[in-house]
C-alpha cells in the first residue's frame, strides 16, 4: 500500500495535462458518491453496535483495520508499535461509541482522529526526532548528489519520496499521509488535525513547495 501511495504523492508533483474540467467534475461527484454511501454504511454499522449487536463493530474493524495499521505505519512508527496502536485505537472507539454523533463527524474520520491523537501522544514522549530528521536529511544529500538515472525516476522511487516527506514537521506529514496515502479530503483532514479546511490545503501546499525546492528540476503542482 505505501507503494501506490508513494506514486500517488508523486504523481501530485506534475501538471496534469489533457483532463478536461467535465471530466475532473465527474471524478469529483463519484468520489463525493462513494464518500456518502460509506458513510450511509458506517452508520448504519455503528447504530447496530449502539442497539448491543456486537458483532457489527467486528465488521468496522474488518473495513478499517488494515488501512488504519498502514495509517499508523507510514507514520515512521516500527510494525509492532503500530499493532499495538492500532487495536488501542478501536478499543478506545469501541468504548466511546455510545457518545458517538454522526453529525459531528463520519466514523472513519472519528477512528482517524482517535489515531491521530494516539500517535501525537506518543511522538509528544519521545525524544530522538531531531536524530532522524537529521539522518533524513543526510541521506538525502547523498541521494540528490548521486543523481541516480533521472529526476522523475526519483520521484518513483518510495524511499526518495519517504524521505522527502521525512523532512516535514510533525503535523504536516501527518497531512500528507491522510492525503495521498489514505486518500482522505480536506475537510477530513482538518476535522481529524482541528485545523480549517484551509488551513489544510496551505499546509499541504508549503510542503509540495518545500519538496519541490530539494528537487528543483522536477516539475510540482502544489
Amino acid at each position: 500500500m505505501q507503494l501506490t501511495a508513494s506514486l500517488r504523492l508523486a504523481g501530485a508533483y506534475k501538471l496534469q495535462k489533457g483532463k478536461s474540467l467535465a471530466q475532473q467534475a465527474k471524478a469529483r461527484q463519484a468520489a463525493k458518491e462513494r464518500a456518502q454511501a460509506e458513510r450511509e454504511r458506517d452508520e448504519q454499522l455503528v447504530t447496530r453496535v449502539q442497539a448491543g449487536e456486537w458483532s457489527a463493530f467486528d465488521v468496522l474493524v474488518n473495513l478499517y483495520e488494515r488501512a488504519l495499521y498502514n495509517f499508523v505505519l507510514s507514520r515512521h512508527i516500527d510494525a509492532e508499535t503500530a499493532v499495538d496502536i492500532t487495536q488501542e485505537s478501536f478499543i478506545k472507539a469501541f468504548k466511546a461509541i455510545e457518545g458517538y454523533d454522526s453529525g459531528r463527524a463520519s466514523f472513519k474520520t472519528w477512528l482517524y482522529t482517535i489515531a491521530y491523537n494516539l500517535i501525537r501522544d506518543k511522538a509528544r514522549r519521545a525524544s530522538v526526532r531531531a536524530r532522524e530528521l537529521e539522518k533524513a536529511k543526510r541521506d538525502l544529500d547523498q541521494a540528490t548528489r548521486q543523481h541516480v538515472d533521472s529526476p522523475e525516476r526519483n520521484y518513483l522511487n518510495r524511499d526518495y519520496t519517504d524521505r522527502l516527506v521525512g523532512l516535514l514537521d510533525e503535523e504536516t506529514r501527518a497531512i500528507v499521509a491522510m492525503k495521498f496515502y489514505l486518500d482522505l479530503t480536506y475537510d477530513d483532514i482538518a476535522q481529524i488535525t482541528g485545523l480549517n479546511t484551509p488551513s489544510v490545503r496551505c499546509k499541504l501546499h508549503r510542503a509540495l513547495k518545500k519538496m519541490r525546492a530539494l528537487a528543483p528540476s522536477e516539475e510540482v503542482c502544489a
